[in-house]
């Protein structure tokens, strides 16, 4: 059975964390491995992970960046570090809240399994029948302004860029995450513009409707961060050459 690891970057956490869905979840998944990689948290995030760690050091591993750096940077290591063990033939990553459920990551593989042109899934919160989407509406509405404009600046056709969740083959590793990413939260952006330039196909990138999806207090990105992506959005442009 091919072996994953699912990264989870973390930054003040400690409040939020469910460790007990993350023990439950690679207990029962053999075939799945979890590295948190802490961005600098200031609270107990680090302690609660290393209690979860000790019960499960085969399958549970902690990366502890010095500084706050942003998501980027934390899952970037991650997956980098995960990549060299050269053990999982599946990366990926998801919140720390676990607002999209860890057996979401099951679904995934299955569907890389079968498709072999993917190389990546992107998880989508599409309104789907029987699916459990809990949105606020002003951040439902934010939401979909910001991807028209994505869509529109960047020629991408996709519901959702930025839904944490998200799955790979581990040969896009090289090509997508060796160098830094430019923008601390727009970096989903910036994986699908670097895939551009080393894949061709229209099923390079599967995005897949999400079964569940619940939106969890605490969200690191506030209102007034939608002031700063024109400039974030420019300085990706420039940088990937598009």
């Amino acid at each position: 059975m091919p072996q994953t690891c699912l990264i989870i970057p973390c930054y003040n956490e400690a409040e939020r964390l469910d460790t007990a869905a993350f023990e439950d979840f690679i207990s029962s998944e053999k075939d799945f491995a979890l590295c948190f990689v802490d961005d600098g948290s200031t609270d107990n995030t680090v302690e609660r992970i290393e209690t979860l760690q000790l019960k499960n050091p085969a399958k549970v591993f902690l990366l502890k960046l010095k500084k706050n750096s942003g998501k980027a940077e934390a899952v970037r290591t991650g997956v980098e570090q995960m990549n060299l063990k050269n053990q999982f033939d599946y990366l990926g990553y998801f919140d720390a809240d676990l607002s999209t459920p860890l057996r979401t990551a099951k679904e995934f593989v299955q569907i890389l399994e079968l498709k072999k042109s993917t190389v990546i899934i992107y998880g989508s919160r599409m309104p789907q029948q029987d699916a459990v989407i809990s949105k606020n509406y002003l951040r439902h509405l934010a939401g979909r302004c910001f991807s028209f404009v994505i869509n529109y600046y960047f020629h991408i056709d996709l519901y959702d860029t930025q839904c944490g969740a998200k799955l790979f083959r581990k040969e896009i590793v090289p090509p997508v995450f060796e160098k830094e990413f430019v923008s601390r939260w727009l970096f989903d952006i910036e994986i699908i513009l670097r895939l551009r330039k080393k894949y061709s196909g229209v099923e390079m990138i599967n995005e897949v409707p999400l079964k569940q999806w619940i939106n969890k207090k605490g969200s690191k990105i506030k209102l007034g961060d939608l002031f700063e992506l024109p400039a974030e959005m420019r300085k990706i442009k420039s940088v990937e050459r598009i």
